[in-house]
């Protein structure tokens, strides 16, 4: 296994190389002419509606919050200007793709929805791109060594291979979402849309391949080089000053509605905690009003935290009940509806 000073360079390597800068919607007839800037994926306009003092809570997964802590994240404060940042897209691109969910109320229109799932989509590949790079970057370092750790060495080289099979699929599944909006073909599209009472206590935007549904059973076994993965947008944001859950997928694909299907055959006063704990499973892009956090019993802070704590690592594997009730409910919007959408 590596040891914890392998873990800290690792982990701080990554977060260097997330800092290089890459427009993905830019292509020879549309070139950038404009400075990459830190693209929101969740916007200011949503995080202000649960930020307290014009902050959020979310992770702090920093290199010195793990050395201090003995590799343990926390909970920080983040401005809303600064969480959810990337640089994926220049100032004209973002300004000009996303000004559909941007400048209008978000009603998940299908061209919302596209747009949600595209953003996704971008995020998650400019990810692969920039871990591929720092795990190339940590493996050359560890292979230059006089004494070499074989066996974090291997664990590198094959989360590394899992990682390029995610960023082949991911450009994939760019293309497409570049496809869907050039043409406007919203119908290539799925969502599941669950709508609440309350106002949401945590907000998220990412995507993940679902290898196991809110059942339990499996949905895909991640890391088979002949296999094409399919992916799902999970998203948690307010709409019409209410909580909304939106999944979407690719029309078609069988593991994100068998995935979806699992969450609407829960019973739906879970759906709140069920979305919570999948946010904190899948998703480091999860922020938090403060004051729901610090009302928190301090064994449900760990359970959420652990369970980030463990999903975000690279050498644990996913249990099939990893999405399932743990018997703790951490929160209720008050389910209102739910809706399937060109499914």
């Amino acid at each position: 296994m590596p040891s914890d000073s392998e873990f800290w360079t690792f982990a701080s390597a990554f977060r260097r190389f997330l800092k290089r800068k890459l427009c993905l919607a830019e292509d020879p007839s549309d070139a950038c002419n404009s400075p990459i800037i830190d693209a929101h994926t969740i916007p200011r306009s949503q995080l202000r509606k649960i930020a307290e003092q014009g902050h959020v809570h979310s992770f702090d997964s920093s290199p010195a919050q793990l050395a201090k802590s003995d590799g343990k994240i926390a909970i920080k404060s983040f401005g809303v200007g600064q969480f959810s940042v990337l640089n994926c897209f220049c100032r004209r691109h973002d300004n000009a793709i996303f000004v559909d969910v941007e400048d209008v109320p978000l009603v998940f229109s299908p061209r919302q929805l596209a747009l949600l799932h595209y953003r996704t989509v971008a995020s998650e590949l400019y990810r692969k791109i920039r871990m591929v790079e720092a795990t190339n970057y940590q493996i050359e370092a560890l292979s230059k060594k006089r004494k070499r750790n074989r066996d974090a060495l291997q664990y590198l080289d094959a989360f590394n291979e899992g990682q390029k099979l995610g960023m082949r699929d991911g450009r994939l599944a760019f293309a497409e979402c570049q496809r869907i909006l050039k043409e406007d073909d919203y119908g290539a599209l799925s969502a599941l849309v669950i709508r609440f009472r309350r106002m949401p206590t945590i907000m998220t935007v990412g995507g993940f391949y679902p290898e196991f549904g809110f059942d339990g059973r499996p949905l895909q076994t991640l890391g088979d080089s002949n296999e094409f993965y399919e992916t799902i947008s999970f998203n948690i944001l307010s709409s019409e000053e209410r909580a909304a859950v939106a999944m979407i997928w690719s029309k078609g694909h069988l593991n994100p509605l068998a995935f979806a299907r699992s969450y609407e055959q829960q019973p739906s006063n879970l759906y709140t905690t069920l979305a919570i704990q999948a946010s904190f499973e899948h998703l480091e892009n999860t922020c938090v009003q403060p004051a729901w956090w610090d009302g928190l019993r301090k064994i449900e802070q760990d359970l959420l935290l652990r369970r980030m704590q463990v999903a975000g690592s690279i050498f644990e594997e996913r249990r099939g009940s990893s999405l399932q009730y743990t018997g703790v409910t951490h929160d209720d919007w008050e389910f209102d509806s739910l809706e399937y959408i060109n499914v």
